[in-house]
């Protein structure tokens, strides 16, 4: 399994899932925020490098659950299909499971053994996320 991988997936435990400041702020301080964000990249992927007219503000989130915090450690452009790797289980939910699979592939230079370790993870961690 490859361990420098540029493009990873991320890990929300489940009181974070929908909990986000594109929902929570008004849409004129987050429009201002995400704009930053965007010329900030230069208006590129920070993962990948693409760039195009309609980028995402991905929020880059630090977990402490044993006490229950979440903490913004940051906000990052990224080209809709970086952004659909971050939230495979969004993309696998919506049909684009498998388009995010060959991103993953691509941006990583790795092979589908190199993608099912850290889908595994995902995958065990939704596990125990939903038990609890």
């Amino acid at each position: 399994m490859k361990n420098n991988l540029r493009l990873t997936i991320d890990l929300l435990p489940k009181g974070a899932w929908g909990n986000n400041f594109s929902r929570t702020l008004p849409k004129k301080d987050w429009d201002k925020i995400r704009n930053h964000c965007y010329v900030k990249f230069d208006n590129q992927c920070a993962i990948c490098g693409y760039s195009e007219s309609k980028l995402d503000a991905h929020e880059v989130w630090d977990f402490d659950l044993k006490n229950r915090v979440q903490t913004l450690m940051g906000i990052t452009a990224l080209c809709s299909a970086c952004h659909g790797v971050k939230h495979i289980r969004n993309s696998e939910r919506i049909g684009y499971g498998e388009n995010a699979k060959r991103h993953f592939m691509r941006v990583n230079r790795c092979n589908e053994m190199d993608f099912a370790g850290p889908m595994r993870k995902h995958n065990s961690y939704l596990m125990k996320e939903t038990k609890s």
